[in-house]
This record gives C-alpha cells, structure tokens and sequence, in this order.
C-alpha cells in the first residue's frame, strides 16, 4: 500500500521529467508556456511533500529517518526559487533546471522502496489509502490540468 503512494510521487516525477525535456526543444511562446507548467509542477510537487506527506512522517515519528529525502525536497525548494527569477533569463534557467533535474533524480532515488516501507510499517491500510488519495488529488488535479492545456 505505501508503495502506491511512492508510484504516484514516482509518476508525477516523470511528468516532470517529460516537460523538463520539452523545455529544452521548446522556442519562444512554446518554451515560455512549458517552463510555467513545469515551474507549477515543480510548485506543486513541493507543495504536496510539505502538505501532505511531512506532517504524517512527523506525527507517526520517522521523518528522521527520511533527514535525506527532506532535505533534498528542501534543496528542490531552492532550485525552485532560483528558476523562478531567472525565467526570463534562457541560460540562468536552463542551469536551475539541470538542477532540479538532479534533485528530482535525488528525490526519486530516496522515495523508492524506503519512503514505502516506513509508511507500510506505520500507517493501517486505511490511513494508507486516504494519504494515497490526498497524494494523488495533490499531485493529479495538476497533472489534469496540463493535460487540457
């Protein structure tokens, strides 16, 4: 059950991953238009870690165990920050966003088998499946909204 809610973080990881490779053959209108996308997922993505998921790791006590993991979704924050205010700057923000590839990569490596063991070993499949659920109503709501665009 907790390996769900890591295929789902997993899942969004490659959406980024995906618009993070359209930015760089994107021109013009096209590329400022992907970059905001991918800026809202990144947004987004942050935002559900620290909404979502932090605070059940803090209440059921292993966030310590999983320092790694928060601290690379912190870096993420920064990476975030910096290709905020470098958007309209072409090479400032292609180095952010060769950052926060590597970071996501991170994040990727560190949400695998163990996110999903400390969540399984903690967590009733019930409390499993409502944080699966808020996970995925995060995360989904913004990838149905690229998929109208």
């Amino acid at each position: 059950m907790g390996k769900r809610i890591t295929t789902v973080l997993q899942d969004h990881d490659a959406v980024l991953a995906w618009l993070a490779g359209r930015i760089q053959s994107a021109r013009g209108s096209e590329r400022e238009f992907v970059q905001h996308e991918f800026l809202q997922c990144v947004g987004t993505h942050v935002l559900a870690i620290d909404s979502v998921l932090k605070p059940v790791l803090q209440q059921v006590g292993v966030s310590s165990q999983l320092s790694d993991w928060c601290e690379a979704n912190e870096n993420l924050k920064s990476g975030l920050a910096e290709a905020l205010t470098s958007v309209n700057d072409e090479a400032r923000f292609d180095a952010a966003l060769k950052r926060i590839t590597t970071m996501l990569n991170q994040v990727r490596e560190q949400e695998g088998e163990r996110l999903a063991t400390l969540l399984t070993q903690h967590l009733s499949d019930g409390e499993l499946r409502l944080l699966g659920a808020d996970v995925r109503l995060f995360l989904g709501h913004r990838v149905c909204k690229l998929g109208r665009a």
